[in-house]
């Protein structure tokens, strides 16, 4: 057991000048393990368990309304305003906000346990099974460490996972490993306002007054300010389930002086979205404009997204042989093959995406059922590598290794992004200008009904070739030994990248088709490269001494 408090802490230098209480930290770390057999010499166990408790300390300056500006606020504003804590200092010279200093503590927990049971069938076979369950809970003052201090996120997760497993000994030169898995991860945040720092939260009334349908425990309501003050958000950021079933089987075979392996990796990937059905923000352009009312526009999200249900798959076949050519000499060399298609769906609500993305004056929508991007069946990544012992006197050994692959990535991250967008996920904007005030009345809230009928607010689109992102790399590495406790490592480490995935935005401003308001675009256009020069001198143990120097140059670039 691990156990860390705030006696020693000094306090943070803003909460001692504003001689703020110092606030709590905790860090209690505990566990154990225990095994042994149930069966003899046939059936085993082993159990882990590992509990994290902790308070981690924090002292923030946030900008809130002044008092001056509460005040004069309308009644239908004041209470979002007052909703902000109070500030501890006077107001910034010819600005409507004033800072509040504030200390706090966010509490978070974890508990892992895990059992695995081993069993041996026979001299042959050998079987397992392995559960792990993990939950966790964590909360914050000021939502993702943005939002104002008088707002609370609470976020529970969840993983658990099964794995099992059979190996099998054909001979003491054939051995095939044989693993499933099936995982579970599940992640929910609500925000809740409070009284934290002097404010007075909200009811829900009055934040969902647009729409009573609808709650904190259901959508989200938030204001923003355009002159940088702070924010406010409350309500059910997200509710998200990922299940995961892997299927991975490796063959191992060694004869004369090759040791191959044979392999085969497939994982499918079903999530749930937790978006909601309705929610509402307003910007401001500050504090003093919305205590009157105004607003530069409010708006109404939409999203169906809940009730999609995205299948995502990928497969791999490897080969790999590494042959011991002499005593000091081995080449090992492989080749993968991957194949990552575009996400499907099973519920019924098929991704959208765009047509004539190269004639961005006619982009238009692709029809019902056509693929993000056609898969591609040609991702085949050769690897290299060289060991090479060049010298073997004691205390004067000298090592050359090196290394090439080429190496994919997987689309199916930007593919999600699929379900954000239309026609899932639909906005509807109203202006000040246009004569909109707060609070948006229940006439002009209402949610944004699911059409296909131009305009679109906003919509993900991918190159119809998109390729999956491609990466090679390399190493070079001398190993000198300097006596019998020194060595010397130097290393050339390097990578290139090309059609790594980027995002480009596309709007009628830029010469896009009126019809989409904003098309965010999925292409192969970035690139990276990397080269470093990596040192390492190495003191083993002698006569009580021993350390690790290390340097390294290193240059990146990329678009």
């Amino acid at each position: 057991e691990y156990l860390r408090n705030e006696a020693l802490d000094s306090r943070d230098y803003f909460a001692r000048a504003g001689d703020l209480p110092k606030p709590a930290e905790k860090q209690n770390d505990f566990g154990g393990t225990f095994g042994g057999p149930i069966l003899r010499n046939k059936l085993f166990f082993f159990f882990s368990y590992e509990g994290l408790r902790l308070r981690v300390p924090f002292t923030r300056t946030e900008y809130v309304p002044g008092l001056d500006v509460r005040a004069a606020a309308i009644p239908a504003v004041a209470p979002l305003l007052n909703a902000y804590p109070l500030p501890t200092g006077p107001n910034y010279p010819g600005l409507d906000y004033a800072p509040a200093v504030l200390t706090f503590s966010n509490p978070s927990t974890l508990n892992a346990t895990s059992l695995k049971l081993d069993y041996t069938v026979n001299s042959k076979l050998s079987l397992f099974i392995r559960g792990n369950y993990g939950p966790s809970n964590g909360q914050q003052h000021g939502a993702f460490d943005y939002y104002s201090r008088s707002t609370l996120s609470t976020t529970d997760s969840n993983v658990s996972t099964i794995t099992a497993g059979a190996i099998y000994t054909f001979s003491s030169t054939l051995v095939n490993d044989f693993r499933v898995n099936l995982s579970q991860a599940k992640g929910a945040t609500t925000v809740v306002p409070t009284n934290f720092g002097g404010a007075v939260a909200p009811s829900n009334d009055y934040l969902f007054q647009t729409n009573p349908d609808y709650s904190i425990a259901t959508s989200v309501f938030s204001l923003y300010m355009l002159d940088g003050s702070s924010s406010y958000y409350v309500g059910n950021d997200a509710t998200n389930h990922q299940h995961q079933f892997n299927l991975v089987n490796s063959l191992s075979w060694m004869k004369n002086r090759h040791e191959m392996k044979f392999g085969v990796d497939y994982r499918r990937l079903t999530p749930t979205n937790g978006y909601r059905p309705w929610d509402i923000g307003y910007l401001a352009n500050s504090f003093t404009d919305f205590a009157n009312g105004n607003i530069y526009y409010a708006s109404i999200d939409s999203s169906d997204a809940s009730a999609m249900r995205p299948v995502f798959t990928n497969l791999s076949f490897y080969v790999q042989d590494a042959w011991r050519i002499r005593p000091n000499l081995t080449f090992t060399y492989g080749l993968r093959w991957d194949y990552d298609p575009p996400p499907g769906e099973n519920s019924g609500h098929p991704f959208y995406t765009a047509t004539n993305l190269d004639d961005p004056a006619n982009v238009a929508l692709a029809p019902k059922g056509t693929p993000l991007w056609q898969a591609n069946k040609h991702n085949f990544g050769p690897r290299v590598g060289i060991a090479y012992s060049v010298r073997n006197t004691a205390g004067k050994e000298l090592i050359l290794k090196g290394g090439w692959g080429l190496f994919y990535g997987l689309g199916n991250q930007q593919g999600a992004q699929g379900t954000q967008g239309f026609p899932y996920g639909r906005s509807r904007y109203l202006y000040g200008s246009d004569g909109y005030t707060f609070p948006i009345s229940p006439a002009d809230g209402g949610p944004v009904p699911f059409s296909l009928v131009p305009s679109y607010s906003f919509m993900f689109a991918f190159d119809p070739h998109l390729k999956d992102p491609r990466v090679y790399e390399w190493n070079v590495t001398a190993e000198q030994a300097l006596g019998a406790s020194r060595s010397l490592t130097v290393t050339y480490v390097g990578n290139s990248g090309d059609n790594l995935l980027r995002r480009n935005m596309l709007t009628p401003a830029m010469g896009g088709n009126t019809a989409f308001g904003y098309l965010d675009v999925v292409t192969n256009d970035s690139w990276s490269n990397y080269h470093a020069l990596q040192t390492q001198f190495k003191q083993r143990p002698w006569r009580g001494l021993q350390f690790i120097a290390s340097y390294t140059w290193a240059h990146a670039i990329d678009n």
